[in-house]
């Protein structure tokens, strides 16, 4: 009787260390998958031609309300750059450089407020549009993993393209691109930027 018990017990005891093995193995899992989407290993982006998820924010400097709406008729670009990310202060330098008439109606987010985006602020053409609300919201619709993020938005607010821009010149290939490809022609130039940010930086 008493052999039973022990045994009965030292096979119960085996179980839940194998329940306790398997169970951190499994958070290791997740912990490295997790891990390999943050740097951009695995690609969570939306489908193109799918509609471009809502999103609404009132500019801070015009005090104007800026949402998806902004690119109706028109298309655009909305980018997800971080004040905390090096390769995003070199695209939003880039930007400057080329200057407003290269790139269509963007809509910018980034992360940190109005004191840590002040620099993207000052750097963007004079009509940009400043949202410093509703970072997090808007980086889940859009699955911002990494910065920058950018998607090119056409006049009927589908998805037209999906990328990670290391530069102002592949920014501009990647509107031109897929602009082209899905609509045979590129918009005519506008720039409208609203800085407002998402979660995680490379």
């Amino acid at each position: 009787m008493n052999f039973s018990f022990v045994a009965g017990s030292i096979v119960l005891w085996v179980f839940v260390v194998f329940q306790g093995l398997l169970t951190l193995y499994l958070l290791r899992q997740l912990a490295s998958l997790h891990d390999l989407i943050r740097m951009g290993g695995i690609t969570a982006k939306l489908p193109l031609g799918s509609g471009a998820p809502e999103f609404t924010g009132i500019d801070k400097r015009s005090g104007r309300k800026v949402s998806l709406q902004s690119l109706d008729g028109q298309g655009g670009l909305i980018l997800f750059v971080s004040p905390e990310c090096p390769v995003c202060v070199g695209l939003i330098e880039g930007i400057q450089q080329l200057g407003a008439k290269t790139f269509p109606h963007i809509v910018a987010f980034c992360p940190g407020g109005e004191q840590a985006c002040a620099k993207f602020a000052t750097q963007l053409n004079s009509d940009a549009e400043l949202l410093l609300e509703g970072v997090e919201e808007a980086a889940t619709r859009y699955r911002v993993t990494s910065y920058p993020t950018a998607v090119v938005i056409d006049e009927q607010r589908k998805i037209r393209g999906y990328s990670h821009p290391a530069n102002a010149r592949e920014l501009e290939t990647l509107i031109a691109q897929s602009l082209r490809e899905n609509r045979g022609a590129t918009p005519e130039p506008r720039s409208a930027v609203a800085l407002v940010g998402p979660t995680v930086s490379q």
